[in-house]
Formats: structure tokens, sequence, C-alpha cells
């Protein structure tokens, strides 16, 4: 629970990324998955309470942020499924304090275009907390980050399969 775990893309054993990880305009050669559903570039972070001044203030990052578990069921893998493809998988993972909510998604890096993919959303189950403490908090999006000077522009919507971009270059999404 809450753990983060930091994988060098660009060195041996993985040498996934020679050039890093194309991210809001800077390469990294780090990303740190975290088990609280985000990957984190510039640092790691174990915060399970997303809220919007963090986003903006605290490393750069992309994923389904929320209080996860995974130390009482499911898995998180990191992979290189083509050359050019990162993907991190989050596999029945459930909520903190709710053993029985299976979460499943998935988060790409193609680190030739720079394109950064969240999928399988729809098997992200409905959190049943609902006291609004920060267990039940959730945010999903991306952000470069207080190393990039990131700027807030207000909510965005998703849909399904949408393909979404900032108005400019710092904005979160």
């Amino acid at each position: 629970d809450d753990g983060t775990v930091t994988i060098d893309v660009a060195a041996p054993p993985y040498c996934w990324a020679p050039m890093g990880i194309p991210f809001y305009g800077t390469s990294f050669t780090q990303l740190s998955v975290a088990a609280n559903g985000r990957v984190t570039f510039g640092g790691a972070d174990s915060d399970f309470s997303p809220t919007l001044a963090e986003a903006v203030t605290d490393n750069a990052f992309v994923g389904f942020w929320t209080d996860f578990n995974p130390s009482v069921g499911g898995n998180i893998s990191i992979t290189n499924p083509a050359a050019d493809l990162i993907r991190v998988q989050w596999s029945n993972v459930p909520y903190f304090g709710e053993p029985a909510m299976a979460n499943n998604f998935g988060i790409e890096f193609n680190v030739m275009t720079g394109a950064v993919k969240i999928d399988s959303l729809i098997n992200v189950q409905p959190n049943p907390l609902t006291s609004l403490s920060s267990s039940d908090r959730q945010f999903l999006g991306m952000s470069p980050g207080n190393l990039l000077g990131a700027t807030d522009p207000g909510v965005a919507p998703f849909a399904a399969a949408a393909v979404g971009s900032a108005g400019a270059a710092t904005d979160m999404l």
C-alpha cells in the first residue's frame, strides 16, 4: 500500500528508451510507478490523497490518482510490449478499504512520438466511499508538475476514446 518503484528506462537491464520518455517537452530517463495509480517523473511520490494544488506543485505525472491498495490484491506491471512503447498496467487492484473493488487500467508511453494513453478506464469501479475523505478523492489526467511550470486551466471533461490536448504547453489535462 502506498509504495513506489523507480525504473531507469534508459539503462540496463531495461534499455527500453535510450533517449528517455518525452513528457511535456522534457525527456525523462526514469519513471516512478506509484501503487496509487500514477506514473511520476522527476522523483517518486506515494501520496494517496490527490488535490489540484498538489497536481500543480508536485512532480510531473499521468494516471488515475486515488487511494489503491495492491497489498491486498491485484498487481502492477511495467512492460515493453513493442520497441517504442512502455506500458504500466494496474490489474485487479482494489481501493483502500474496499478489497472487493478490483480496478484495471493502463498507461502507455510512446517513446518515439511522445504520445501518452490512459486506457481501459471502463474497468475502473466507482469508489464506494462517500465520505469525501482523502481515501476517496480521485484525479484522472496529467500534469507537468512543478518541474515544468504546471498551470491549471480548469476542468477538462473526458470522453470514451477521446484524444485530449492542453491549450497551453504547461496546462494540466
